[in-house]
């Protein structure tokens, strides 16, 4: 079995950072890693290879250094890596980054299996899986949790709105985007951080490798654009009471009833049957 999965580097940081005037994340010169949800794919690929002999590739698309993420995943377990990286590819979207993705894929021996993450700690929009399957006229599962082999097909449980389903999948290849897996993303063996760095492959693909025109890549091939961001203004200030804890309640009940959401008489408001008089 032949397994896909699509991995993104991000930068580790408390608060994001966009670059003046182009509006997107500042990555340069700051710590990466691979996205949370990826490496709870990247596990999944793991164990499926495990119980059924096969090979996992890696693929990512980003600047340079993206490789650090590759050489994480090929340290964990994985069989090769692909990085796709070229100035063209600077500020896609998701639209052009599921474009260059599954251009990349149909190049590639046909896998059995694509996973993903659901979405991506730096942006989260959980668009990049659902456009790369319908790019490549494949089916798609969403928000799995659990894969299971079983014969010639393939389970797949997941949770939605609180109701959990089981789908059994008869046609591959096809995309499967992970939120969670029962099993934690494995630990990295020392022996293995050698391999990925003298032994496995890591292949670099840019424009032309593609066969991909210029406009449909980057910014040039991207449907969407930022023109600006704002911060929210502040709406809730804090108050420390640290007096008596007597008055420190009752402080309280006036303000909840100066708010109209306490009636400190006759209890809770209902603001639909007793609107406030003006």
């Amino acid at each position: 079995m032949r397994i896909l999965v699509c991995i993104k580097q991000v930068p580790v940081m408390a608060v994001p950072c966009l670059v003046q005037g182009r509006w997107t994340l500042q990555r340069e010169g700051l710590e990466g890693q691979i996205s949370e949800h990826d490496l709870q794919a990247l596990e999944a690929a793991l164990r499926l290879r495990e119980a059924r002999d096969g090979e996992v590739i890696v693929l990512t698309m980003g600047p340079p250094h993206a490789e650090e993420a590759l050489r994480e995943a090929l340290a964990r377990g994985a069989d090769r890596a692909l990085l796709l990286s070229d100035p063209a590819f600077a500020g896609a979207d998701t639209l052009a980054t599921s474009t260059t993705l599954a251009q990349a894929i149909r190049r590639l021996e046909s896998p059995d299996l694509i996973l993903c993450g659901a979405r991506t700690s730096d942006s989260g929009t959980g668009q990049v899986g659902p456009q790369l399957a319908e790019d490549l006229g494949i089916p798609h599962v969403a928000y799995v949790e659990e894969v299971l082999l079983e014969g010639n097909s393939i389970l797949v449980r997941r949770t939605v709105d609180r109701f959990r389903e089981t789908i059994r999948l008869r046609r591959l290849p096809t995309v499967l985007t992970f939120l969670r897996i029962p099993n934690p993303p494995r630990q990295v063996p020392l022996h293995r951080i050698h391999e990925a760095f003298d032994v496995k492959p890591l292949e670099r693909w840019g424009l032309r490798k593609l066969g991909l025109s210029p406009d449909q890549v980057g910014a040039a091939g991207s449907a969407t654009r930022v023109i600006g961001f704002r911060e929210p203004p502040a709406q809730r200030k804090a108050r420390v009471l640290r007096d008596d804890p007597d008055r420190a309640v009752e402080e309280i009940l006036q303000a909840l009833d100066s708010r109209l959401l306490l009636n400190v008489q006759g209890g809770i408001h209902d603001r639909a049957h007793n609107p406030p008089e003006s």
